[in-house]
């Protein structure tokens, strides 16, 4: 498994896309949830939005940060904006942050 320092140097080379780097991650996400479960929800259409800016940034011959276009996961108890954050609770199963 690379390192994320590892995967920034294949982006800004244009050994992969992030495009490419995102729905890999997504794919290992989908095989191994159904025995896993640990996700309560996903934002797959916003990652690969954010993951085409970031390669037309890099087509570009824009410096991207360290962070951009590696997928990650974030807790849900952790607010981001327009995305649901229950914190596995039916008291805040509809709740979204402003």
């Amino acid at each position: 498994m690379p390192t994320i320092h590892e995967l920034h140097k294949k982006l800004v080379n244009k050994e992969i896309s992030a495009v490419e780097l995102t729905n890999a991650v997504i794919a290992h996400k989908v095989k191994v949830e159904p025995t896993v479960h640990a996700y309560l929800s996903d934002s797959h259409d916003r990652a690969l939005t954010i993951a085409k800016v970031v390669d037309e940034a890099i087509a570009k011959g824009e410096a991207i940060s360290p962070l951009a276009g590696i997928p990650g996961a974030i807790k849900d108890n952790i607010c981001i904006k327009d995305e649901p954050a229950t914190c596995a609770s039916k008291m805040l199963e509809n709740f979204v942050p402003p």
